[in-house]
């Protein structure tokens, strides 16, 4: 299969880029954030001084089902004392706020960063027609209009606080708007770019027929500080796809002085298996190869710390803890009829609605 990317060779003297098969540790089932009441999601990580972990990640009450992400997700906080938990679920941390906000209905997609004494959380919100905020009873999601009205009106932010746990201050405006050529944005990524600017890359879609519209696509934007303004680049992240939907849930970072991304590759663009988390590395950001040990997750599979393995239906949305420059957890978002959680419990199929979680796979360091 003829595939976009060239696989990096690496050279003599060169740090290695990191295999995640290799670096994957066994999953204790407190580094597992799951409830019988939530579908829990998108996950990311900080630290603080005291020796705590932060985790903010996405949840909506099962009854909505799984596509209720797009119309009642809410960015909420948990600790633990070690990066593998137990993790305590404390509060929501973006709350809907309603009224005319551009994030008054949903919060979803967390990435945080920490600068200094501030914390910095990227997050996709949105505010829909009004449909659901008259309806109190968790009601399933349907896929209609009301639902497009809210996947649609999706926009990139930044909320600021000086603790993980909050208070956040939030904006009245969103950080990345829309413009000419594409009509929403959603799944932001932050990070520090090797010369000291930010470096935030999101996703887009292109016009097109209703209502999904045209092409997926992810762009990146620069600052010189993390509330930005941010400058879109006329360039494609990470190359100029020739499907509709290349490649979805992607996490960026700089590591040895090379940026890193990986990425889902939904239509076998990168690798010829679809859905797989894939790595890619780049000297400058622009010109990307496929990394020497390209796939991130073969399978979809978790092995836990209990001896068992696990194949997810998903497993998504990568976020990558940093700590002393190195990576030492993947966040993953998963998806199963049954999922395990802190207390070594199985959570049977719920009402019929598929099972999903946040996992933060320990890596080993190197």
């Amino acid at each position: 299969m003829q595939h976009v990317l060239a696989q990096h060779q690496t050279v003599p003297g060169e740090a290695p880029a990191p295999d995640f098969q290799r670096l994957a540790l066994p999953v204790p089932g407190t580094a597992c954030i799951a409830s019988p009441d939530y579908h829990i999601w998108c996950g990311t990580m900080t630290a603080t001084t005291d020796g705590l972990y932060h985790v903010l990640f996405s949840r909506w009450r099962r009854g909505w089902g799984f596509n209720g992400w797009a119309t009642h997700s809410e960015v909420t906080y948990a600790v633990g004392p070690t990066s593998a938990g137990p993790f305590e679920v404390k509060h929501p941390a973006l709350p809907a706020r309603g009224g005319d906000y551009w994030d008054g209905d949903v919060t979803h997609n967390p990435c945080v960063l920490k600068i200094r004494d501030k914390f910095y959380l990227y997050y996709t919100g949105n505010c829909g027609n009004g449909h659901w905020r008259a309806e109190a009873d968790p009601r399933k999601v349907e896929v209609n209009g009301d639902w497009w009205s809210h996947r649609n009106a999706q926009r990139v932010g930044v909320a600021v606080a000086d603790h993980p746990a909050g208070p956040w201050t939030r904006f009245d405006q969103p950080l990345i708007d829309v413009e000419p050529g594409h009509f929403i944005t959603a799944v932001p990524v932050i990070s520090e770019r090797l010369d000291g600017r930010f470096m935030l890359v999101y996703k887009t879609v292109t016009p097109g027929e209703p209502p999904f519209g045209g092409n997926v696509r992810h762009r990146m934007a620069v600052a010189d500080s993390p509330l930005g303004p941010f400058k879109t680049l006329d360039m494609p992240f990470p190359v100029e796809a020739r499907t509709q939907f290349p490649l979805d849930d992607h996490m960026e970072w700089c590591q040895d002085g090379r940026y890193y991304a990986i990425v889902k590759d939904c239509q076998e663009k990168f690798v010829p298996y679809q859905d797989e988390m894939v790595l890619l590395q780049s000297p400058d950001a622009v010109h990307w190869e496929l990394a020497a040990q390209p796939l991130v997750m073969p399978g979809r599979v978790i092995r836990w710390a209990d001896g068992r393995s696990q194949s997810f239906k998903r497993l998504e949305m990568p976020k990558v803890y940093l700590e002393n420059g190195k990576p030492k957890v993947l966040l993953l978002a998963a998806l199963d009829t049954s999922v395990q959680v802190a207390e070594g419990e199985w959570l049977e199929r719920f009402d019929g609605a598929e099972h999903s979680c946040n996992i933060q796979v320990p890596l080993a360091t190197v």
